[in-house]
């Protein structure tokens, strides 16, 4: 996705708003009259699925219960920055009644898997619980938007938090730069300036991507500061993704069969994309060409013959009833980047999207059972062409990508009240990530041109950053 540099006045006369509410970020695509191009600018403003509910509780085994209890010695307190010498350990977490429900909602070697998402929806620090006890007033921690409050989509002051009613909610947007000083956090965000200021001890500095570290600038310079991340990757202190699906019930991985119907029904065409990066850094337009050699593929958009504007609702319905597979791929091959582009243009249409992008194991993490078909399950285009050619001739085979549907939902993340809940977090010690570079775009992270298989994954770490930490302990 490309960056769109918005105009102050009457700029807009020739752009045309476009709001995608399907998402779980507001996604404004900006249509430019002549040449059809859209932009993709995405802000965690979480107000799409309103009616999300949280009635669940995840079940832990016995197993899982223990192994929180006796593997402390384990805890990964992100970012790590706690080993010296070949006989060191973990810096010691106290072991507080609240041990379990804190070691969750942070990222750590026992739970590294989970982005923790449903687990920070829920918590309410020990602190505000003892100061509503007793009716002691709640600080409220400011938040400063170190780039303003453009393209974030919330109102200065408390009144974002109150109005999607954060569980905990003392907490205030600001982004005048001379309260910098002052401020409990400071939120960096893309293009992003080494701040000059007198920084508090206290003070949480907090990254926040959304674009691939291809398309982000360097973070040396902020080696050492960084206290938290908030990322799509799951391993961030904050996971922001494009969308959370969550099961009703985690043993259940289809729905009734009753309740099926043909997906494949009236539908006469096979592989639709909608692109306009025709210079991505993974080749994916050489694939979907290689591709097209073996089976029908439309690209629509400025890199094919196809004409159609996505975002407008005829597109949709004609990917939703012509087409049966559509390309899911990403403008990189990197670890956990799963977009829009699969949320939203594949699951949230009767398709089966094809991806490319983050590793297998990735979207098998974020992704409904048995919902996708990654390229890297194929030695060859030919070979994947073939696969897609045996679903387009048999229903059965081709709905069997659809029982997921009817399982679970996709859910409002609610970011802004995740980060004032941990912000008023006072048990975890203070931590900075000492290579946020490394971190960010380590080794492996991202793989450029190259496949997957190419590549060792480093479990259960996306980075080598986690792995020259805890070498001690693997």
């Amino acid at each position: 996705m490309r960056q769109l540099t918005r105009r102050n006045g009457t700029g807009f006369a020739t752009i045309c708003l476009i709001s995608m509410m399907a998402l779980n970020f507001y996604v404004n695509v900006w249509v430019h009259k002549d040449d059809s191009d859209f932009v993709l600018e995405l802000r965690p403003d979480h107000t799409s699925h309103k009616k999300s509910r949280f009635l669940w509780k995840l079940a832990e085994t016995d197993d899982e219960k223990s192994a929180l209890n006796t593997t402390m010695k384990n805890t990964l307190e992100s970012p790590l920055g706690v080993l010296s010498g070949p006989q060191a350990t973990y810096k010691k977490i106290p072991t507080s009644p609240t041990f379990e429900e804190v070691s969750n909602v942070w990222p750590s070697l026992v739970n590294y898997q989970d982005d923790r998402i449903l687990k920070q929806l829920e918590f309410i620090p020990e602190s505000v619980k003892n100061n509503k006890k007793y009716n002691r007033d709640i600080k409220t921690k400011t938040i400063l938007l170190f780039n303003g409050f453009r393209d974030w989509g919330v109102k200065p002051g408390r009144e974002t938090f109150l109005e999607q009613k954060c569980p905990v909610n003392n907490c205030e947007l600001v982004s005048n730069i001379k309260r910098a000083p002052e401020v409990d956090a400071v939120l960096f965000r893309q293009n992003v300036r080494f701040p000059i200021y007198p920084r508090p001890r206290d003070q949480i500095w907090m990254m926040y991507f959304l674009e691939s570290p291809y398309y982000t600038p360097s973070l040396k310079q902020f080696n050492g500061h960084i206290n938290w991340t908030a990322t799509y990757r799951h391993d961030s202190d904050i996971v922001a993704p494009y969308e959370k699906f969550v099961k009703y019930n985690t043993s259940v991985l289809h729905a009734r069969p009753h309740t099926m119907k043909n997906y494949a029904a009236g539908k006469t065409k096979k592989v639709a994309w909608f692109v306009s990066n025709c210079k991505a850094s993974n080749s994916r337009l050489e694939y979907a060409k290689e591709l097209s050699k073996h089976i029908d593929v439309d690209i629509f958009g400025r890199c094919g013959d196809k004409k159609c504007t996505r975002g407008k609702e005829e597109c949709s319905r004609m990917i939703h009833k012509e087409y049966k597979f559509y390309l899911a791929f990403e403008n990189s091959n990197c670890r956990d980047y799963v977009t829009e582009k699969f949320f939203y243009n594949g699951l949230q249409h009767d398709v089966i999207p094809i991806v490319m992008g983050a590793a297998p194991e990735d979207y098998r993490r974020v992704a409904p059972h048995y919902s996708f078909i990654h390229v890297d399950e194929h030695i060859s285009a030919k070979e994947l062409a073939q696969y897609l050619l045996e679903l387009d001739a048999d229903d059965d085979l081709y709905n069997a990508y659809f029982k997921w549907k009817g399982t679970g939902e996709f859910i409002n993340t609610f970011f802004w009240c995740r980060v004032c809940a941990m912000l008023h977090d006072t048990s975890r010690a203070p931590q900075s990530y000492h290579d946020i570079e490394e971190w960010w775009r380590g080794r492996d992270v991202c793989i450029g041109h190259d496949r997957w298989g190419q590549h060792i994954r480093r479990e259960p770490f996306i980075s080598d950053y986690y792995r020259k930490q805890t070498k001690t302990l693997i």
